[in-house]
């Protein structure tokens, strides 16, 4: 493995030359540094992050740490992030906690180990007084919760979607057509989840009708397949509508509905939270509530960079993101 020295040496400069060349921590000339570039190319050198982040007062990269990487919303928000970071010249470590808290309390110190400038953060577990999340308020790290709130007790910048509002919008459609309207959901403790929840038990209220919500342990498309599945067995009033939490659960739902023959929309009716190429691709096309994770995203990445410019006028805002009700075939009785 080359070392720095070898790189000078390849180069006819000095090591302090080619840590000012890779650091950009002093002006060296177009032609020497075009020098050092080359022996760094030839050499495969690869200067290492960690022991530059440890010498330096910026390291120039963003921690981002999420919970999911199957669905189409986090692929989505992560390569928004990236882009934006990019723009601003940041790197960016991702880490993946498959909703497990104890690796992402191992992640969250790793990551503030590696010296990195701030914390981009879906968290996974929203419970009072998290420790983890003090210890790392404690540090003074300039942070950005993104999708979700931070646990209870914990402060900081926020960018979510207006889950309750386009929740609302989307079972207030449904009843439209539709005298019962089932809720999909899996036992998730995560703030969108309840606030989704709660909007749709607000407007069955609202409309005098009771809710049904139909939820289980585990995440994803076998939520929506079993609840399903469940639900036509145990609802014999036809038509009806099914609210799905998930674009997951959603496919899930719309997969079991095929298989048992049923029909979209004269049968059951569906809507899902967040869009996905997939729901297009399909007959019926089906009716979703359409978030934005790109520019919750870009968003995140903006307020992340106020507090690493030292805005003195910066102070710790809940950004809402608009989501709109994409209306397809799937929710109007034909």
């Amino acid at each position: 493995m080359s070392t720095i020295k070898d790189v000078a040496k390849e180069a006819g400069v000095s090591v302090a030359t080619v840590s000012h060349v890779l650091n950009r921590t002093r002006f060296v000339s177009p032609e020497t540094a075009q020098k050092v570039m080359k022996a760094v190319e030839s050499l495969n050198f690869n200067l290492n992050p960690v022991a530059r982040n440890l010498r330096a007062s910026r390291s120039k990269i963003i921690g981002v740490l999420i919970p999911d990487l199957y669905g189409s919303f986090f692929t989505d928000l992560i390569r928004a992030i990236e882009r934006k970071l990019e723009s601003v010249g940041y790197d960016f470590f991702l880490f993946h906690t498959d909703r497990d808290a104890k690796r992402e309390e191992r992640y969250l110190h790793q990551l503030i180990g590696y010296k990195v400038d701030g914390l981009i953060v879906a968290v996974t577990e929203p419970t009072e007084n998290h420790p983890t999340y003090k210890w790392v308020e404690e540090q003074g790290l300039p942070i950005v919760y993104v999708d979700r709130v931070p646990p209870v007790g914990i402060t900081g910048t926020v960018v979510t979607t207006n889950n309750y509002e386009a929740t609302k919008s989307a079972v207030s459609h449904l009843f439209q057509s539709y005298d019962e309207v089932v809720m999909i959901t899996s036992n998730q403790v995560a703030s969108p989840i309840k606030e989704r929840e709660t909007a749709y038990i607000d407007v069955c209220k609202e409309q005098g009708f009771r809710p049904i919500i139909a939820s289980t342990d585990g995440w994803g498309a076998d939520v929506g397949y079993e609840q399903t599945g469940r639900i036509l067995h145990e609802i014999n009033l036809r038509p009806f509508g099914i609210f799905c939490v998930t674009n997951s659960v959603l496919r899930g739902t719309f997969q079991r509905l095929k298989e048992e023959k049923i029909n979209i929309p004269n049968e059951v009716g569906i809507i899902g939270f967040d869009d996905a190429p997939w729901t297009t691709l399909v007959t019926p096309e089906v009716t979703v509530v359409r978030s934005k994770p790109a520019e919750i995203g870009h968003l995140a990445v903006r307020r992340l960079m106020e507090q690493l410019d030292g805005n003195k006028t910066f102070e710790p805002a809940h950004d809402l993101i608009t989501a709109e009700l994409v209306v397809r075939d799937s929710s109007i009785i034909t």
